[in-house]
């Protein structure tokens, strides 16, 4: 037995003599390094209830009235087979709100009743350099409400491109929920404007796509870390195209095409047609002309 064992020792010993072992990771990245993408930041409670409290000073926008506004970022086709329609219907003949304050507007409600920048984003570094969040970022309204997007293609040099593969080499954010900011759910029906409690969804783009209609996005709660790589899948598959159809180019839109908006843009001209506005979802480019529920 013990000639056996000394017999397979000296065989390992002469195949590893033979042929060395190597151990090997290569790590493949352009030489300039990667343009870092768009990322957009929404919190998942739309409007301030501070901002329900001010606004109802004057005493005419009840509850229900958060209510109909809060499904302006609902899909229209669902939305509209709620069993609650009937009572928004009811409530668009009983509430005067629009003709007493003829300039206010749903694009109003979700700007003025969102979170700033000062107030969402606390802390921002870039492969470790500490930079000013919001003299980076930009707030934009989109189907989720007002959101802010950060785009390191637009800020100084070393912070544009990231050369090293790791999660210290790229982005950090944290980010504030503002808990203390949500709307009580007997004031509204955040079972249907948001079925998450608390938190943000962030959306990875390009810096020329729009992020009014994504729906691809990424939750985190409060008080959880999220780490997030991105890579580009070379599969193809269905039918591709990188180029607006016929219709909707030149002045309809200004963003660079992706299926999402042009479906969005379908919709948008669908509403138009029989209604003459078109609901807030859809609304990709912030033209004028924008309904409300009761409208279409």
């Amino acid at each position: 037995m013990a000639v056996l064992m000394f017999w397979v020792i000296g065989l390992l010993i002469s195949a590893y003599l033979g042929k060395p072992m190597v151990s090997q990771v290569s790590f493949v990245m352009s030489a300039n390094g990667l343009e870092f993408p768009k990322i957009t930041l929404c919190n998942y409670n739309p409007i301030k209830n501070s901002y329900i409290q001010m606004i109802n000073q004057t005493g005419d926008f009840p509850p229900r009235l958060v209510e109909y506004l809060l499904l302006a970022n609902s899909n229209a086709y669902v939305s509209y087979s709620f069993y609650f329609f009937y009572s928004i219907f009811d409530l668009s003949n009983r509430v005067g709100y629009s003709e007493n304050h003829p300039d206010f507007t749903v694009d109003q409600f979700f700007e003025q009743g969102g979170f700033t920048c000062p107030e969402v984003l606390k802390h921002c570094s870039f492969a470790g350099r500490v930079f000013d969040c919001c003299s980076v970022a930009r707030s934009v309204l989109t189907s989720h409400g007002l959101c802010h997007y950060v785009n390191l293609r637009e800020a100084g040099e070393g912070m544009r491109i990231q050369k090293e593969s790791s999660d210290t080499a790229g982005l950090q954010l944290i980010l504030d929920a503002q808990r203390e900011e949500k709307i009580p759910e007997e004031d509204a029906a955040a079972a249907l404007a948001n079925p998450i409690n608390a938190g943000f969804r962030f959306f990875v783009d390009e810096p020329e796509t729009s992020t009014y209609s994504s729906s691809q996005g990424i939750s985190v709660s409060p008080g959880n870390v999220v780490y997030t790589a991105v890579s580009l899948v070379k599969t193809s598959w269905g039918n591709c195209t990188s180029k607006w159809p016929v219709g909707y180019t030149g002045n309809n839109t200004q963003w660079k095409y992706q299926s999402k908006d042009c479906i969005s843009k379908c919709k948008a001209r669908f509403f138009n047609d029989k209604c003459g506005c078109s609901p807030f979802i859809y609304n990709i480019d912030r033209v004028p002309g924008g309904c409300s529920y009761y409208q279409w």
